[in-house]
């Protein structure tokens, strides 16, 4: 666990970093336009913080207790936040020219921030599972959140959608959705969002873990 916090120092020097490319697009080029990539960078470290609580409740309770699955399910509503800020690289469509670079690098800093937040919650979550199911089951329910995840994507890009409107405002969620699913003329939207973010996260992330234990393995053997 001690591994686990010095990781997570790692990500709040990220994120301070983050908030200092904030501040100097405020400063220096007179904008704070771009204040919700900083809630939405907040939003991509809760999974983060309910992965160590779940991982902290597992320690000591079966995963089909009460209190179990339902950080398990709030897990699974939020993980799709991390992933989401890949698709704010539709904002740059706005610059061009110095401003256009300067906005290239902060927005890539807080995206990757944000990324490897989730990939980090997700690797905590898959060890866990690894713990109680088969290699094969763990990878497929890994695959399942990735897609579950690039779906938040489109439902949070395209349709409007936040994570807690399944608490505010849950029928009017669910009913949007099920319009678009019950329409066949939206399918080819869905899958021109979802299939292709779900190729690119389930990529990244076992790119990621494969090379890690690689290098691992590596420094091992020297």
């Amino acid at each position: 666990m001690k591994q686990y916090f010095k990781i997570t120092g790692i990500f709040i020097y990220l994120s301070l970093l983050a908030l200092a490319f904030f501040l100097f697009d405020v400063i220096y080029y007179r904008s704070s336009q771009y204040y919700y990539l900083l809630w939405n960078l907040f939003l991509a470290w809760i999974p983060l913080l309910l992965s160590f609580y779940l991982k902290k409740i597992l320690a000591k309770k079966a995963w089909s207790s009460y209190e179990a699955m339902f950080v398990s399910l709030l897990w699974v509503l939020f993980i799709p936040n991390s992933f989401y800020m890949l698709s704010d690289y539709i904002h740059l469509n706005n610059f061009t020219g110095n401003n256009l670079l300067f906005n290239i690098t902060f927005f890539s800093e807080i995206i990757i921030t944000a990324l490897m937040l989730g990939f980090f919650s997700v690797r905590i979550i898959e060890f866990e599972i690894k713990n109680r199911f088969s290699k094969v089951w763990s990878r497929l329910i890994i695959a399942l959140i990735f897609l579950i995840s690039s779906f938040g994507i489109y439902v949070g890009r395209d349709l409007r959608w936040n994570s807690w409107d399944i608490f505010i405002n849950p029928g009017a969620l669910l009913l949007d959705v099920f319009n678009h699913l019950s329409n066949p003329s939206n399918y080819a939207t869905i899958l021109t969002v979802v299939f292709p973010f779900f190729i690119l996260i389930a990529s990244f992330y076992y790119l990621i873990v494969n090379f890690s234990q690689k290098l691992n393995k590596v420094n091992n053997f020297k």
